[in-house]
């Protein structure tokens, strides 16, 4: 799985939420949207992997403004994804061994939403 695109967050309720987010780079570049339901799939109530499942997350979202009219195909919905990963690391944490790098990223979860 590639890195996550470089990304901001911004309010687009009013409420100062940071709700929305805005992708800074690559194909998407200016594509701004927000998250609606997020599920997590193979997974028992207690958090653990169902047997004969691989765990995975599916998302609803709505596109808020595409100003290059990019159309919203497989690959634009996994940078969303990979969007989705970073955040629910940050909020979460990996849930890995404290001194496992392999999820380091060069986007710092500490800093989502300040450039």
């Amino acid at each position: 799985m590639s890195l996550a695109p470089k990304f901001d967050l911004f309010d687009d309720s009013g409420d100062d939420d940071l709700n929305g987010v805005q992708i800074l780079e690559g194909e998407c570049k200016g594509l701004k949207y927000s998250y609606g339901v997020v599920s997590f799939n193979g997974l028992t109530e207690d958090g653990d992997v169902m047997e004969g499942t691989e765990p995975g997350v599916s998302f609803t979202y709505n596109i808020i403004d595409n100003p290059n009219d990019l159309e919203i195909n497989d690959s634009v919905v996994e940078a969303m994804g990979q969007v989705l990963t970073v955040l629910l690391d940050a909020k979460f944490g990996s849930g890995g061994d404290e001194n496992d790098e392999s999820n380091d990223r060069e986007d710092n979860p500490e800093q989502l939403g300040s450039e």
